[in-house]
């Protein structure tokens, strides 16, 4: 009886050790490379974003200054850009160097850039408007001009009606009605001065009548200097009628400081403004001393009369009427102008 061998083992069927190694080392290295082309898909994508970033960016930029960029700072000393700056409460120089470090840190030139192209011509237009150039011609409307030529007329009428002459005027005859006190008042009799001597003083022509438009210690501008220097010195200056400077000495006055000159010299005007007479016009005297000849009478002789016959501080409220009026009628004009219409003052084409 022949003996049945056991039946040999597959081998070829079942893989050995190497294989599986082989096998496992394949699949890894397909996922590895599936994972690679993955990244670099990503990679590409993102790329092509950066591009489109820094497309958009240098359109942007071209679109507000021409200007080309600066080469790009060192990067350990660049700038930092700040996202929101806030420049609420700084003050002009902070914002400025705030400014500054915001373009530097961009890359562009602060010195290039134009503040009108960061601006709408409606916001240009709002910012002219409101800080216009006092050398700037004025341009005026047809209601500038209508308002001009109304606010004369009305200037021209208050003028015939309200100043007329010292005689004639409603306000000079009122208000020296109201506040004229007597020449020999109470502060008159403190402040004796010696150019207030009548007769006698060594100017040509000086009278009671007028003897303030020729001596200058009288005149309210010019005495503050010349009538001090005069109550200092105990003389006389003045203008005789044909214009002609003159000096003189009083005898009885000895001469004082400065402070007690200069305060007997505001007092001595204090106590002849209320007087009938009145003071010259502030700075009379000067026009008081031109000698030059009009017809047959000087200058001189002209603004003597003229302060005779009331040309004086008295006038002087009536004399400023007119140009009051222009004043206040001007103001009126321009304020309901501006609030009933938006864009006034005009800004003249080109600006």
């Amino acid at each position: 009886m022949t003996a049945v061998e056991p039946a040999a083992t597959d081998h070829a069927a079942e893989p050995d050790g190497l294989d599986l190694v082989l096998g496992l080392t394949a699949e890894g290295l397909a996922s590895v490379e599936q994972s690679l082309a993955e990244l670099q898909a990503a990679t590409r994508s993102t790329a092509d974003d950066i591009d489109s970033l820094e497309a958009e960016l240098d359109q942007l930029l071209a679109s507000v200054d021409a200007t080309p960029p600066l080469p790009s700072p060192d990067p350990g000393q660049a700038v930092r850009r700040s996202s929101a700056p806030n420049i609420a409460g700084v003050d002009f120089d902070a914002a400025v160097r705030l400014a500054r470090a915001e373009l530097l840190a961009s890359g562009r030139d602060p010195a290039a850039v134009s503040v009108e192209n960061l601006l709408s011509p409606a916001e240009l237009a709002r910012i002219r408007a409101a800080h216009r150039s006092p050398a700037q011609s004025a341009r005026l409307d047809r209601y500038d001009v209508l308002a001009a030529v109304a606010i004369g007329a009305v200037a021209g009428v208050v003028d015939h009606l309200v100043v007329a002459t010292p005689k004639t005027s409603p306000i000079t005859s009122r208000v020296k009605a109201a506040f004229s006190t007597p020449a020999d008042n109470w502060l008159s009799d403190l402040a004796k001065v010696p150019y207030d001597k009548i007769w006698d003083s060594g100017i040509d022509g000086m009278t009671p009548a007028s003897h303030r438009v020729q001596s200058f210690g009288h005149d309210p501008l010019l005495g503050l200097v010349v009538g001090t220097l005069d109550i200092m010195e105990g003389t006389i200056t003045g203008v005789s009628p044909t214009g002609e400077l003159q000096a003189a000495t009083n005898a009885n006055y000895c001469g004082t400081a400065v402070p007690q000159a200069l305060t007997l010299q505001m007092m001595h005007l204090l106590s002849d403004l209320p007087s009938p007479a009145g003071l010259p016009l502030p700075g009379w005297l000067t026009v008081a001393s031109i000698s030059q000849t009009i017809g047959d009478k000087t200058v001189a002789e002209i603004t003597q009369t003229m302060y005779r016959h009331g040309y004086n501080t008295w006038h002087a409220l009536a004399l400023n009427t007119p140009v009051a009026t222009v004043d206040l009628l001007t103001h009126v004009y321009w304020n309901l102008r501006t609030r009933l219409d938006p864009g006034y003052p005009p800004i003249p084409p080109g600006e």
